[in-house]
């Protein structure tokens, strides 16, 4: 007996990754696989030469994941379905190397993730977290545009 596929999706709750997730779950039911949502939380750092009281922010980190447990717990019922098993993973750090640690320790067999269609110079800027995540994945990774979005 083949083993169960598995397809990660990386949601920051954008209409982006919605039509990400909405690919996802079309590939899930096609290949009778199981969906793994996963938010990934950004650590927060004040910007270099601030000083940011720590009593100023005491439960920032904890408030932070516990409002993204919550917006995971809203997707995930939303989803449930029955026609396709889904569950939710919360990551604290960088975004890219977060999702393809977790593409490896789930052995996941695809992520599908969103693109925003920025410009060239906005990504020079700015980076991208999909461009980096399939620079360093160790998964295949299945980009989705929304084809509504504008390229700048």
């Amino acid at each position: 007996m083949a083993a169960k596929k598995t397809i990660l999706i990386p949601t920051d709750f954008s209409e982006p990754a919605r039509f990400a997730l909405e690919e996802g779950l079309r590939i899930a039911r096609r290949d009778e696989a199981e969906l793994v949502i996963l938010h990934v939380a950004e650590e927060f750092h004040p910007p270099a030469g601030h000083v940011v009281e720590h009593h100023s922010f005491p439960n920032l980190a904890d408030e932070i994941q516990k409002g993204a447990r919550r917006q995971l717990d809203e997707l995930l019922a939303e989803l449930d379905s029955g026609d396709v098993p889904c569950r939710g993973m919360i990551k604290t750090g960088m975004p890219s190397v977060e999702i393809a640690d977790a593409a490896d320790e789930l052995n996941a067999d695809l992520v599908v993730i969103a693109s925003r269609g920025l410009s060239a110079l906005k990504r020079f800027f700015l980076g991208s977290t999909t461009e980096r995540l399939v620079r360093i994945a160790n998964r295949p990774v299945l980009v989705v545009r929304n084809e509504d979005e504008s390229a700048g």
